[in-house]
C-alpha cells in the first residue's frame, strides 16, 4: 500500500541513487536539461532573430520551471528539510533558479547567476558511478579536473560577459570574447588586450585568478597522491569508515580502528 511516507522515501531514493535504472534515468534527464539550458544561455548572448529568441526563451523557461519543480520535490521528499536546504548542492540549485523569478530590468544583475546552472553537474561527480558505468578512482579524479577547468571558464565567462557587455568602453562584446578573457586570466598569461571596465568585472577577474589557484591544484594533488600512495599501501576499503588504503600488514583500520577482514 502506497503511503505519503513511502512515496517520499521512494522519490528521495531516486534522486540520491546512482546505481538502479530509475536513479540513473533521473540523473540522465537532469544532466541533459542542464546541458540544453547552458547551450541556450550561450546562444542568447549573441544576436539572433526575434522568433528564435522567443523559442529559446520559452524553452529556457520551461526547463528552469522543471528545475524549480525538481528542487521543491527534493525538498519535500528530504528526510530533514532544514538540513537539505543548507546542503552545498541544494544551495547551488537554489542560486541557479533564482534568476527565473527576477526577469525585470531592475533585477537584471541576478541574471548573471544563470551561468551557475552548470555547477549543478557537480553532484554527479562525487562517486565513481556515472550513469551506467563505474569508473576507477584515477578516471574520476581526471574527470573532476577537466570539469573544474570547464566550470571555472564557463561560469566566469558568463558572469564577466553580463557584467561588461553594453558598458561604455567595454571590449568584451561577445561570449567568445569572455571565454578568451577567462582563459587568459585563468592561466595568468594576461596579454592585456581585453580588460574589464566595471568594478564588478574587476571583482570577477580576481575570483577567476583565485579559483584557478585554489581548485585546480587541489584536484591535481589528489591525482598525485593517488599514484604515490598505492606504492606503499594496498587497496582495501574499510567496511566501517570507507578508508581505501592501508598498510600491507594492517589488521585494524587506521582511521576508525575497525578490524580489517581482507583477503590476502
Amino acid at each position: 500500500m502506497f503511503t505519503i511516507k513511502r512515496i517520499k522515501s521512494t522519490i528521495n531514493f531516486w534522486f540520491e541513487d546512482i546505481e538502479t535504472i530509475p536513479g540513473k534515468t533521473a540523473d540522465i534527464i537532469v544532466v541533459a536539461l542542464i546541458c540544453v539550458v547552458s547551450i541556450i544561455f550561450v546562444i542568447k548572448t549573441y544576436r539572433v532573430s526575434p522568433g528564435l529568441f522567443r523559442v529559446l526563451d520559452l524553452t529556457e523557461n520551461i526547463i528552469v520551471g522543471i528545475f524549480v519543480f525538481e528542487y521543491l520535490l527534493r525538498l519535500w521528499s528530504a528526510p530533514n528539510r532544514l538540513r537539505h536546504i543548507f546542503k552545498p548542492y541544494s544551495l547551488v540549485d537554489l542560486i541557479a533558479i533564482i534568476p527565473f523569478f527576477f526577469a525585470a530590468d531592475s533585477y537584471q544583475i541576478l541574471r548573471i547567476f544563470r551561468a551557475l546552472r552548470v555547477l549543478r553537474l557537480i553532484r554527479f561527480l562525487e562517486g565513481r558511478h556515472f550513469f551506467f558505468r563505474r569508473f576507477s578512482r584515477t578516471h574520476v579524479i581526471i574527470i573532476r579536473i577537466f570539469f573544474i577547468i570547464f566550470a571555472i571558464i564557463f561560469v566566469s565567462s558568463g558572469m564577466i560577459f553580463y557584467a561588461e557587455h553594453h558598458r561604455p568602453g567595454a571590449n568584451i562584446i561577445t561570449f567568445a570574447d569572455a571565454v578568451y578573457f577567462s582563459i587568459i586570466t585563468l592561466t595568468t598569461v594576461g596579454y592585456g588586450d581585453i580588460t574589464p571596465v566595471t568594478g564588478f568585472g574587476r571583482f570577477i577577474t580576481i575570483l577567476i585568478v583565485l579559483s584557478g589557484i585554489i581548485f585546480i591544484p587541489w584536484q591535481v594533488k589528489e591525482l598525485i597522491k593517488h599514484f604515490i600512495i598505492p606504492g606503499e599501501k594496498i587497496t582495501f576499503k574499510c567496511s566501517v569508515c570507507g578508508l581505501e588504503y592501508h598498510d600491507q600488514d594492517a589488521i585494524f583500520c587506521k582511521r576508525c580502528g575497525a578490524e580489517l577482514k581482507k583477503i590476502v
